[in-house]
């Protein structure tokens, strides 16, 4: 099993470009764990200004970059993830 001290090494052997992947996608991952815990706990009966629609160009963006990321370093977050 793969503890967090040999993630982080492992992370720190990547090149900077494969680092800040890996972080993007880290990021998205504790952005979508946060929404959903707060879609379980509240339901909006009006949408808000944070709201994620089809329409959002910044998230839109940050998706493309997340796929990208999981597509190029599918094998290494397989690893990490053990």
């Amino acid at each position: 099993m793969l503890t967090l001290e040999i993630a982080i090494q492992k992370i720190h052997q990547f090149s900077p470009e494969q680092r800040n992947k890996v972080i993007e996608y880290i990021e998205f991952l504790e952005f979508q764990a946060r929404r959903e815990q707060e879609s379980q706990t509240e339901i909006p009966l009006e949408p808000t200004d944070d709201e994620i629609s089809a329409f959002d160009p910044d998230f839109a963006e940050m998706m493309e970059i997340t796929d990208r990321g999981i597509k190029k370093y599918r094998n290494a977050l397989i690893e990490l993830a053990k």
